[in-house]
C-alpha cells in the first residue's frame, strides 16, 4: 500500500537505554544461551537413551544370556562415555559427576546380573560363559572405576580400587549353599572391605587437612564398599548362614568403620590438641554410618529371638560388641547418650545370657520358685536376677567418677538408679516379691548412696525399708509362717514411725562423711512422722468404716495399742518440735477415742450431743483461760504468723503445742455442734412455732457463748452473743406470752432484739471490725427486705427498724458511706412501692398481687409511688452513690411503665384512679424535663418524650382522642417538621442545646416510619403518596441544609420506593418504569454530592446510572420489540445530550456504546426478517473496514493528531 512517509520515517525508534525487556523478549534471550542448549542436548540425549531401553525391554524375554549382558555393559559403557564428553568436551561437571557415581554403581549391578542371567547351577556351560564374558566387562572395570576413583580422590588408591574390583567380581559368584564356605566368604567379603575402608578413608582425612578437598562427598568410598558388601552378604551367603547372624555381620562392619573412624579421630586430636569442637563432617559421617549399622544389626539379631522356649544366640554376641562401640564411641565423643545407648545393649545381652545357658538358668529358676512356692518364678523377682547387674554399674560409676569420666559416671548412676526404682515397683506386683526385693533393696539403695557418695539414695532405701515392713506381715501369712490379721502391719509401721522419729542418731548418720552433702537434714524424723501420720489416718479410718450408719464402731484391744503407738509417736514429736499441726492431730485421734469410748456409756443421741456441746465448751473455755494466764498468745491473728517461713506452725513453748491445739479444737467441735446442731434446732422451733422440740442442753450452749462474751470480751465472742440473741429472744416470746407467738410478730422481734443489743456493742465499742459487724447485724440484713416479700404493718414495722438501724449502725463503719445509702434508698423505695399496694387493700405474699383482683388498683397506687420513688432518688443524688443511683432510677422507671401498661390494659379504671395515672404521667413529664435542663443529660429528654408518648397512647387506647391512621400519618410528618424547627431554633441557645440531638432524631424518625407505614398499606392513593413525597422532601431539606448526604441519599430512595410502588399498584411490568427513576437518581445524587463522594467513585456510579436508564429496554429487546429498540435509540440520545450539557465524560461513552448496540441490533434485527440484508451489512462492514484502514495508514499522523486533540478536550471533563 502506498504511502507518502520517508523510508527513515518508518523505522522504529531505538529503544530507551533504561527500558525494560518484555517476559516473551526474556524468555527467549534464556533459552538461547550456550548454558542452556547444553543443558537441552543432555536432557535430549537421556531421553534417546531411555526411548532406546523401553524398545529393548519390550522383547528381553527373547534375547540370549550374551546380548543381554553385553546391553547392559554397553549402556554402561555408553553412561561412562556421555559422563567423560560432558566433563572434557562440554564442561558440565554436575552432570558428569552425576553420570560417573551412575557408572560405578552399574559395574557392581553388571557383575551381579551376570550370575543372574547363568543361573546359579555351577555347571561347565555355565562357568566357561561367565569366564568369557568376564573379560569385556573386567577390562572396561579395570579402565573406568581406575580413572573415575583417581578424577575423586586425586590420585590413584590401588588398596582400595583393588578392594572394589574384587567386590564387583564377587559378584559373578553363584549363590554358596554351605554353610562353612558361606562363613569363610562372608568373613573374607568383610577383610576385603575393612582393607579398602582403612585405605580410603586415611586418604581422604589427609586431603582434607592438606586442603585439597576430594570431588566427591568425602565418605561415598566408604558407602560404595559398605553397600557392596551387604549386598553379597545378602544374595550370596544368606541362604547357607542363619537371617540372626547377619545383624554379627553388620556389627562387624560398623565395627571396621568405627575403628577406622576413631583412628582418625585419635590423629584429629593429636594435630588440633583437642581444642576443636565439634568435630568436622568427615569425621562424623562415616560416625554416623557405623552407628546406622550397629542398629540394623542388632535389629536383625532378634529375628526369631525368644525368650522362652528355644531360641537364637546370636543376640548376646551382638549386643555385647555393639555395647563395646558404643562405649567407645562416648569416650571418643564424650556424648553421654551413646553411653545410654551400651548400657540399654549391655542388659539386653545380660537378660539373653540364658539362651547360652538354658539349662543351668532353668534350674536356678525352678529352684527359686520352689522356695517361694510359686509354680513359675514371676516377673515380679527381676529385682532379685538383676541385683548382680546393678552391683556391677554402680561399682564401675564408682571407678569412672574416681578417674574423672564424667560422661560415663552420670549415666551409669541414673542408670542404676531408674532401673533400681522400676524393679522396685515392679515387684509390687506380687506380695512374696514384695517383701523379699523390698528388703534386699532397702539394703542395695544403701550401697548404692556409700557408692555414689549421694545421701538421696538414702530416701529410696528409707522407702523400701518401709514397703519391706508393710509386707512382712502378708507375706508371713502367704507363706504360712504367721496367722496375723493386717491390723498388725499398722502395729509394725507404727514402730518403725516411732523408732525414725525418736533415733536422732539416724539424722546425725545422713550428715556423716559418707556423702559428700554433710547439710544437716532430718529425713528420718520427717518420715518417722508422716508413717505415724498415715498409720493414724489409716487405722482411724478402719475404726469408723467397721460401723455403721445406725451405730458407732467399738474400740478393742488391738485397736488400743496402734492408738498408742500413733499418739506416742505423735506426742514426741509435738513436744521435740513444738509443732502446732501436729498437736492438732493428736487431739483429734485422742478427743475421737474419748468419744467413741463415751458413746457406750450415753446410749442417748441428743443426750450424747449436749454432753458433747457442753463438754468441749467448757474444756475449750479452761484452756483458753489457762492460756490467758500463761500471756500466751491465742487469738486468731497467731495464725498470719504461724504460716509463715519463719515459724511454719512453730508454737514459742511445749506447753502451748499442747494447749492450743486442746483449746482450737474443743471450740471447733463446740462452735460446729452450736452452728450445725442447737442453732438450726432452735430456728426450727421458731419456724413451726413449737417450743416443745428444743434440744436438750441448748440453755447450757447459750450460757456458754454469754460467758465466753463476758469473760473473753472478744469480737467474735460478742459477734455470736449478738447472732444467738434474736434466736432466744424468739424462743423466749414463745415460752412466756405464746398468744403472740407467730409469723408476722417475729420480723419485729427479731429486729428490735438485734437492734438494742448491737446499739449497746457499737456504743461501747465491743464490735470494731467490718466482719463482726456484719456477723452482728446479719439478722438485721436479712429482716430489712422482708416487707418485699410480705405486704403487712408488723413485718414492715420490723424492716423499716432493721433498715433504720443498718443506716445508723453503719454511719461510721461504712467504707463508703453514699455506697451504703445508695443500698439503703434501694431498699426503701422498693419497701414505699410495694407497701402503696396496701392502700388498694392488699395483704399477703408480693407473688399473690398478679393474682390478685386487686392487681389494677395496687398498680394505680404503685405507679404513683414509683414516680415519686424517681423524683425522691433524683432529688437526693448527691448523696448517694452517682452511677448506681443512675441505673437504680432507670430500673424504677421501669417498674413505672410496667404498672402504667397493666393500667393501660385494663378498662376497670375509675375516675380518682385515671386522676392518680394522668397527675402521674404529667409529674413525670415535668421531672424529666427539669432534671434535662438541669444536669444537662440527653437520657432524660428521651425518657420525657417517652413518657409524653405513653400519655398520647393513654388517650388513645382509652378512645379519648380519635384520629384517622391516614391522617395520624401526615400529622406525624408535619410534626417531625415542627421538631426540626424546634431543633434549628434550639441550637442558637446553649441551656436549651440538650433538646436538638433528641428532636432531630424524632424529627427525622418520624417521617421514616410514616412512609414505611405508607408503603405498607395494600391500597395506594393520592394520600400514601403525599406522605412518602413529605417525608422525602423532608429528609432531603435537612440533608442539604446540614450537608450530610446520607439524608439526601435515603430521600432518593424514598421517592424511588414511593414511584414503584405506585406504578406496582397500577400492574406496570416494563423495567423501564423502574430503572430509568434509578438511573436519573444515581446521577443526580453524583452531581449533587459531588464533593462529599471520593473522586474514584465518580465515574463508576455515573456509569452505573447510565447504565440502569440503557439497560432497561435491552430485556424486550431481546424478545424481538422494535418499539424497545426506538425506546433505546432515545434513550442513548438523550443520555448524551445530558452528557453534553453537564459535560460528563462517563455518559458520553455509554451513551454511544448504546447507541451503536442499538443500531447493530436494527441491522440483525432487519436481516432477521430479510436474510439478504447480512450479506450486503457484511459486504459493506469489510469494506468500511478496509477503506478505514487504508485511511489510517494513509493519513496516520493526522489522525494521531486530531485523536490526541481530542483526548486532550475530553480529559478536561468529568
Amino acid at each position: 500500500m502506498a504511502t507518502d512517509a520517508k523510508p527513515s520515517d518508518l523505522t522504529p525508534p531505538p529503544p530507551h537505554p533504561n527500558q525494560s525487556k518484555s517476559i516473551l523478549e526474556r524468555l527467549i534471550d534464556s533459552f538461547l544461551q550456550e548454558s542452556s542448549i547444553q543443558w537441552m542436548l543432555v536432557v535430549g540425549a537421556a531421553i534417546i537413551s531411555a526411548s532406546s531401553l523401553m524398545l529393548v525391554t519390550r522383547q528381553w524375554t527373547s534375547l540370549p544370556v550374551t546380548l543381554k549382558f553385553l546391553t547392559i555393559l554397553g549402556y554402561t559403557a555408553v553412561n561412562y562415555a556421555a559422563a567423560e564428553y560432558c566433563g572434557r568436551r562440554m564442561r558440565l561437571h554436575t552432570t558428569a559427576q552425576v553420570l560417573r557415581c551412575l557408572t560405578i554403581i552399574l559395574i557392581p549391578i553388571g557383575f551381579l546380573s551376570l550370575a543372574w542371567l547363568t543361573g546359579d547351577a555351577v555347571s561347565l556351560s555355565n562357568s566357561a560363559l561367565t569366564l568369557l564374558l568376564l573379560v569385556p566387562a573386567t577390562g572396561f572395570m579395570v579402565f573406568a572405576a581406575d580413572r573415575i576413583f583417581s578424577h575423586w580422590l586425586h590420585g590413584r588408591q590401588h588398596a582400595f580400587v583393588a578392594a572394589y574390583m574384587m567386590l564387583c567380581l564377587a559378584g559373578a559368584m553363584p549363590v554358596i549353599n554351605t554353610t562353612w564356605l558361606a562363613v569363610l566368604f562372608s568373613t573374607g567379603f568383610w577383610l576385603v572391605m575393612t582393607i579398602g575402608v582403612v585405605k580410603v578413608n586415611r586418604h581422604v582425612f589427609w586431603l582434607t587437612e592438606e586442603q585439597r578437598l576430594p570431588r566427591v562427598f568425602g565418605f561415598l568410598p566408604i558407602i560404595i564398599l559398605a553397600s557392596q558388601c551387604v549386598v553379597l552378604l545378602l544374595t550370596k551367603t544368606l541362604d547357607a548362614v542363619p537371617f540372626h547372624w547377619l545383624g554379627l555381620g553388620l556389627v562387624m562392619m560398623a565395627a571396621t568403620v568405627l575403628m577406622t573412624t576413631k583412628s582418625i579421630v585419635d590423629v584429629f586430636r593429636q594435630r588440633t590438641g583437642d581444642l576443636v569442637h565439634p568435630l568436622p563432617w568427615s569425621i562424623m559421617t562415616p560416625l554416623l554410618a557405623g552407628l546406622m549399622l550397629t542398629a540394623a544389626g542388632v535389629l536383625f539379631s532378634f529375628h526369631g529371638f525368644s525368650f522362652t522356649g528355644s531360641a537364637t544366640r546370636a543376640v548376646v554376641p551382638t549386643a555385647t560388641i555393639a555395647a563395646g562401640l558404643m562405649f567407645t564411641i562416648a569416650r571418643d565423643t564424650r556424648h553421654r547418650s551413646f553411653v545410654w545407648v551400651g548400657l540399654i545393649l549391655v542388659t539386653v545381652a545380660y537378660q539373653s545370657c540364658p539362651t547360652l545357658l538354658g539349662d543351668l538358668v532353668g534350674a536356678m529358676k525352678a529352684g527359686a520358685a520352689s522356695a517361694v512356692d510359686e509354680d513359675r518364678l514371676p516377673i515380679a523377682f527381676y529385682g532379685l536376677t538383676y541385683l548382680p547387674l546393678l552391683i556391677g554399674f554402680a561399682l564401675a560409676s564408682r571407678w569412672a567418677g574416681r578417674r574423672g569420666l564424667r560422661e560415663f559416671q552420670i549415666p551409669l548412676k541414673r542408670f542404676v538408679s531408674v532401673v533400681s526404682v522400676a524393679l522396685l515397683a515392679l515387684s509390687l506386683t506380687n506380695l512374696k516379691a514384695a517383701f523379699i526385693v523390698s528388703a534386699i533393696g532397702s539394703v542395695a539403695f544403701l550401697f548404692d548412696s556409700i557408692m555414689f557418695r549421694d545421701r538421696r539414695f538414702m530416701l529410696a532405701s528409707i522407702g523400701a525399708l518401709i514397703l519391706a515392713v508393710a509386707s512382712a506381715v502378708p507375706f508371713a501369712a502367704a507363706m504360712d509362717l504367721a496367722d496375723l490379721g493386717s491390723r498388725w502391719s499398722y502395729v509394725a509401721l507404727g514402730v518403725l514411725g516411732l523408732a525414725m522419729s525418736s533415733l536422732p542418731m539416724l539424722d546425725r548418720f545422713l550428715s556423716s562423711s559418707c556423702f559428700e552433702d554433710r547439710q544437716p537434714v532430718a529425713w528420718f524424723s520427717i518420715v518417722g512422722q508422716a508413717i505415724s501420720v498415715t498409720i493414724s489416718v489409716l487405722s482411724m479410718g478402719a475404726i469408723l468404716t467397721r460401723g455403721s450408719m445406725a451405730t458407732l464402731p467399738q474400740l478393742d484391744a488391738l485397736d488400743g495399742v496402734v492408738l498408742s503407738v500413733v499418739l506416742t509417736s505423735l506426742c514426741v514429736f509435738t513436744l521435740h518440735w513444738r509443732n502446732y499441726l501436729s498437736g492438732v492431730w493428736m487431739w483429734v485421734i485422742a478427743l475421737t477415742s474419748v468419744g467413741l469410748y463415751a458413746a457406750k456409756l450415753v446410749p442417748s443421741e441428743p443426750e450424747f450431743l449436749g454432753w458433747l456441746a457442753g463438754g468441749t465448751g467448757v474444756i475449750a473455755l479452761a484452756a483458753y483461760c489457762i492460756l490467758r494466764h500463761l500471756r500466751i498468745d491465742a487469738s486468731n491473728q497467731r495464725f498470719l504468723a504461724y504460716s509463715t517461713r519463719e515459724i511454719n506452725f512453730r508454737c514459742p513453748t511445749r506447753l502451748a503445742s499442747v494447749l492450743l491445739p486442746l483449746a482450737d479444737l474443743t471450740l471447733a467441735v463446740f462452735a460446729t455442734l452450736a452452728s450445725t446442731y442447737f442453732l438450726p434446732s432452735l430456728l426450727w422451733a421458731t419456724i413451726t412455732l413449737d417450743v416443745t422440740v428444743l434440744p436438750l442442753g441448748w440453755a447450757w450452749v447459750c450460757a456458754v457463748i454469754a460467758v465466753a462474751a463476758i469473760l473473753f470480751r472478744s469480737s467474735l465472742a460478742t459477734a455470736t452473743t449478738l447472732f444467738f440473741a434474736p434466736v432466744v429472744a424468739g424462743i423466749s416470746l414463745g415460752l412466756l406470752v405464746p398468744h403472740w407467738f407467730h409469723y408476722e410478730m417475729l420480723p419485729l422481734v427479731y429486729a428490735v432484739s438485734s437492734a438494742i443489743p448491737l446499739a449497746l456493742a457499737v456504743r461501747n465499742d465491743r464490735v470494731n471490725r467490718p466482719l463482726v459487724l456484719r456477723l452482728s447485724s446479719a439478722w438485721l440484713v436479712v429482716i430489712a427486705p422482708l416487707a418485699i416479700a410480705y405486704v403487712s404493718p408488723l413485718v414492715l414495722a420490723g424492716s423499716i427498724v432493721a433498715t433504720f438501724t443498718l443506716l445508723v449502725v453503719y454511719r461510721d463503719f461504712a467504707k463508703d458511706l453514699a455506697k451504703h445509702r445508695t443500698g439503703l434508698a434501694i431498699l426503701a423505695s422498693v419497701q414505699g412501692i410495694q407497701s402503696a399496694s396496701m392502700l388498694a387493700g392488699f395483704r399477703g405474699f408480693i407473688v399473690e398481687l398478679p393474682t390478685s383482683p386487686l392487681l389494677v388498683p395496687a398498680c394505680v397506687w404503685m405507679l404513683a409511688a414509683a414516680v415519686i420513688a424517681v423524683i425522691a432518688v433524683q432529688a437526693s443524688e448527691s448523696k448517694l452513690e452517682a452511677a448506681t443511683s443512675r441505673h437504680w432510677g432507670l430500673v424504677l422507671r421501669v417498674f413505672a411503665v410496667l404498672f402504667f401498661l397493666v393500667c393501660l390494659a385494663s378498662n376497670q379504671i375509675v375516675g380518682y384512679q385515671r386522676a392518680i395515672i394522668i397527675a402521674s404521667l404529667i409529674a413525670s413529664v415535668l421531672a424529666e424535663g427539669h432534671a434535662a435542663l438541669r444536669r444537662q443529660v440527653e437520657g432524660h429528654v428521651w425518657a420525657m418524650g417517652a413518657v409524653a408518648g405513653l400519655m398520647v397512647a393513654w388517650f388513645h387506647w382509652h378512645q379519648q382522642i380519635s384520629v384517622p391512621h391516614g391522617l395520624l400519618r401526615l400529622l406525624c410528618v408535619v410534626a417531625a417538621a415542627g421538631l426540626l424547627t424546634f431543633a434549628h431554633r434550639c441550637n442558637k441557645h446553649s441551656r436549651f442545646h440538650i433538646f436538638v440531638r433528641t428532636a432531630t432524631i424524632a424529627g427525622l424518625t418520624m417521617p421514616l416510619v410514616s412512609a414505611v407505614w405508607s408503603l405498607w398499606e395494600t391500597a395506594h392513593g393520592p394520600t400514601e403518596l403525599l406522605i412518602v413525597f413529605g417525608a422525602a422532601a423532608t429528609w432531603f431539606v435537612h440533608g442539604r441544609l446540614h450537608q450530610a448526604r446520607q439524608y439526601v441519599v435515603g430521600a432518593a430512595v424514598m421517592l424511588n420506593v414511593g414511584l414503584s410502588t405506585l406504578f406496582a399498584s397500577w400492574s406496570l411490568t416494563d423495567p423501564q418504569m423502574y430503572l430509568i427513576p434509578i438511573g436519573l437518581t444515581v446521577i443526580g445524587l453524583v452531581e449533587l454530592l459531588r464533593t462529599d463522594i471520593p473522586e474514584s467513585a465518580h465515574d463508576p456510579l455515573r456509569y452505573l446510572g447510565g447504565l440502569a436508564i440503557l439497560v432497561s429496554p435491552c430485556f424486550a429487546i431481546l424478545g424481538g420489540s422494535w418499539l424497545h429498540i426506538a425506546s433505546l435509540m432515545i434513550l442513548s440520545v438523550l443520555v448524551i445530550l445530558l452528557a453534553i450539557g453537564l459535560r460528563l465524560r462517563a455518559l458520553i461513552h455509554v451513551g454511544a456504546a448504546f447507541l451503536c448496540v442499538d443500531l447493530v441490533a436494527m441491522v440483525i434485527r432487519s436481516t432477521i426478517d430479510q436474510p439478504g440484508m447480512l450479506w450486503v451489512v457484511g459486504l459493506a462492514v469489510g469494506a468500511s473496514v478496509i477503506a478505514i484502514g487504508a485511511v489510517c495508514e494513509h493519513y496516520r499522523e493526522s489522525l494521531l493528531s486530531r485523536i490526541r486533540m481530542l483526548s486532550d478536550e475530553l480529559a478536561t471533563w468529568h
